[in-house]
C-alpha cells in the first residue's frame, strides 16, 4: 500500500515505535556508560542511525526513478542495489537479499523475545508486590510458561487491523505509565544515587542503545506508505523531527533514571520503581500494552518468512485447509522459539545488549553505507566528492563493525557469567 499516510500520522507512528519499551532501558544503558559518555554517545549513535536511514531513502528514490518502480522494502532494496551495482557483484544480489532478510528476521525475533521477557518480568514483580501467598519463590521461568498460551492465541490473529482498538488501548496505557515514570524520576531528586561520569562497560552501552534506535523496518514501511514522500526526509520533515524528539527523550530518561537509581537500575526502569500501588500499576499497565504489541512485532517476522513457505506449498498444490494449518503451526513455532530464547536468557538487559550488538548494528549501521557506496560512487564525478563519500561511509561501517564485534563479545561474556552464577545459586 502506498499513498495512505500523512506526515503527522507518520511522525506519530515513528515516535511510538522508538519511544516504546526501548526507552525504558536507557537508564540501564547510562549505567553501562556513565553520565558523560551516555549524554554524548546517545545522540551520536542516534545521528549515525539517522544518517543511515537517509542513505536508504536516497537509494530508494534513485532506484525508483531509474527503474520506474514503487518504493521498496529493505531486503528488496538490497537486492536491487546489487543488481544495479558493479558488474562483479551483481551475481551476489540474491545472496545478499538472504543476508539482509536473515538479520531482519533475527532482529524481529529478538524484539519479540525482549517483549516476552519484559511481560514476564513485570508480571512477576507485580505479583510479588500484591500477593502474600509466597509468589516471591516462583521463578521467572514459570511466568514465561504461564504467558505462553496467551501469546500463542494472540499470534493467531492474521490481520493486525483487528488489533486496532486493542492497540489504541495499549497506547493509552503506555502514555499513562510513561507519565507516572517521569513523575517518579523527577520527584525527590535530592536523593541522587551513586553515579559515575565514565563507566567501563561502554560496549554494553553501545549494544543496548543500538537496540533502542533500531527502527529501519518501521521507517522504510512508513516511507512507502506516505502520501507525499518529500515530507518524509526534507530538512524539517518527519524523520528529522522524529529523531530530534527521540534523542531528547532518550537522554532525559536515561540520565534521570541513572541519577535516581544508580548502578542498581534494572534492565527496564519499571522494575526499579518503588513498591507502591501507583508504581505497581505501571508494571501491570505496561505488561498489557507490550502484550498487545507482541503480535504486531511477530507479524513483521511472519511476513519475512511465511510468503516463502506459502509459495512452496502453493507450488505443490496443497489444499487451502492444509495451508491454514501450516500457517497456524508456523506462528506457534515462532512463539515457541521466543519462549525458548526467553527461558534461556531470562534477563532483559542481557537480551537487549545481545540483539543490539548482533542484529541492530548490522541492519541499522553496517549495511546501509555498503549499499549507498555501491550506488553513488560511480555517480560522483568529482574526486573530492568520491573521497568524502568513501571516508564517511567507511567510518560509519567501521563504527558499526567495531560495535558488532566488541558488543557481541561482551554481551555473550555477560550471558555466560550470568548462567554460571545461576548454576551456583541453584546448587
Amino acid at each position: 500500500m502506498t499513498g495512505q499516510t500523512s506526515a503527522l500520522q507518520a511522525l506519530m507512528h515513528l515516535l511510538k515505535s522508538y519511544i516504546g519499551s526501548g526507552i525504558l532501558a536507557m537508564p540501564k544503558a547510562f549505567s553501562y556508560s556513565g553520565i558523560i559518555i551516555g549524554c554524548i554517545g546517545t545522540p551520536v549513535i542516534g545521528l549515525l542511525c539517522h544518517t543511515c536511514i537517509h542513505m536508504l531513502i536516497d537509494i530508494n528514490e534513485y532506484l525508483c526513478q531509474k527503474l520506474s518502480l514503487q518504493p521498496m522494502d529493505y531486503e528488496e532494496l538490497a537486492e536491487k542495489v546489487f543488481e544495479n551495482g558493479p558488474d562483479r557483484l551483481q551475481k551476489f544480489s540474491k545472496a545478499f537479499r538472504i543476508v539482509v532478510t536473515s538479520f531482519l528476521f533475527v532482529a524481529q525475533m529478538g524484539f519479540c523475545t525482549t517483549y516476552y521477557v519484559f511481560i514476564a518480568s513485570n508480571i512477576k514483580q507485580f505479583s510479588e508486590s500484591v500477593s502474600t501467598n509466597g509468589w516471591s519463590c516462583v521463578s521467572i521461568e514459570y511466568y514465561l510458561l504461564i504467558v505462553l498460551p496467551f501469546l500463542v492465541l494472540i499470534s493467531f490473529i492474521k490481520n493486525i487491523k483487528h488489533l486496532s482498538i486493542a492497540s489504541m488501548f495499549g497506547n493509552v496505557l503506555q502514555l499513562v505509565s510513561f507519565v507516572i515514570i517521569i513523575y517518579n524520576l523527577v520527584s525527590q531528586m535530592d536523593n541522587i544515587s551513586d553515579t559515575v561520569l565514565v563507566s567501563d562497560k561502554v560496549p554494553q552501552f553501545f549494544s543496548t542503545t543500538m537496540f533502542t534506535y533500531e527502527g529501519i523496518t518501521v521507517t522504510m514501511g512508513l516511507y512507502r506508505s506516505m502520501k507525499n514522500r518529500r515530507n518524509f526526509d526534507k530538512p524539517c520533515g518527519v524523520i528529522n523531527n522524529a529523531i530530534a524528539i527521540v534523542i531528547v527523550f532518550y537522554v532525559t530518561v536515561g540520565l534521570l533514571g541513572y541519577l535516581k537509581y544508580g548502578d542498581q537500575v534494572a534492565g527496564s526502569i519499571t522494575l526499579s520503581l518503588p513498591k507502591k500501588p501507583i508504581y505497581e500499576s505501571v508494571q501491570l499497565m505496561y505488561s498489557i500494552a507490550i502484550f498487545i504489541s507482541y503480535p504486531i512485532q511477530l507479524y513483521v517476522a511472519i511476513n519475512i518468512l511465511w510468503p516463502l513457505i506459502y509459495t512452496k506449498l502453493h507450488e505443490r498444490k496443497v489444499s487451502s485447509c492444509i495451508i491454514d494449518v501450516c500457517n497456524y503451526g508456523f506462528r506457534t513455532c515462532l512463539v515457541l522459539l521466543t519462549y525458548a530464547l526467553a527461558a534461556l536468557i531470562p534477563k532483559l538487559d542481557l537480551i537487549l545488549s545481545l540483539i543490539g550488538a548482533i542484529s541492530c548494528s548490522t541492519v541499522a549501521i553496517m549495511i546501509p553505507p555498503i549499499l549507498h557506496t555501491m550506488i553513488f560512487y560511480e555517480l560522483k564525478k568529482e574526486t573530492l566528492s568520491r573521497l568524502w563519500l568513501c571516508i564517511r561511509n567507511a567510518f560509519i561501517f567501521l563504527f558499526g563493525l567495531l560495535g558488532f564485534c566488541i558488543g557481541t563479545y561482551f554481551s555473550l561474556k555477560d550471558i555466560i557469567e550470568s548462567i554460571d552464577i545461576s548454576d551456583v545459586d541453584n546448587c
